[in-house]
């Protein structure tokens, strides 16, 4: 969903994942970073939301940089990432 953010559905529930701002620098890679973002805090927590949270966080620092994100890059955009419940 870009720049919209993303709906997690599963057990845990239907919620709405909302994008950090930011500057849109290159979308290659971006839902690549969303699903492993997704889960790398997932193996870590099994914590379906917090997963949700960073995945976004992964995919949009993916788009706000010439590269992959980084680590730090994702970590920096977390705080920006609100879930709702649908």
């Amino acid at each position: 969903m870009a720049k919209e953010g993303a709906i997690y559905v599963g057990k845990g529930g239907i919620f709405k994942v909302s994008a950090p701002t930011g500057e849109a620098v290159n979308s290659v890679g971006a839902g690549d970073s969303t699903v492993a973002g997704f889960l790398y805090k997932w193996q870590a927590t099994k914590d379906a939301k917090e997963a949700a949270r960073f995945a976004v966080a992964a995919g949009s620092a993916t788009a706000f940089s010439k590269t992959l994100c980084t680590k730090e890059e994702v970590e920096a955009l977390l705080s920006q990432v609100k879930i709702t419940k649908l």
